[in-house]
């Protein structure tokens, strides 16, 4: 299973501040986390990082 958080508006390969806590959480746990810009979600600028496997389950996080 893997989680989707939010990234860091200034660092988009980070999550935000607000879901670091949970993302230790996940990783401690051994799920795989990713992060995208909720600002670039939609555009041709949008990426998950790292990139989403394809035969995972995946839970959308905030």
């Amino acid at each position: 299973m893997q989680f989707l958080f939010p990234s860091d508006y200034f660092s988009v390969k980070k999550p935000d501040e607000e879901f670091i806590d949970q993302v230790s959480c996940f990783r401690s746990a051994g799920f795989t986390t990713s992060v995208i810009s909720l600002e670039n979600l939609g555009t041709a600028g949008s990426k998950v990082i790292p990139p989403l496997a394809t035969d995972e389950p995946i839970v959308i996080l905030p």
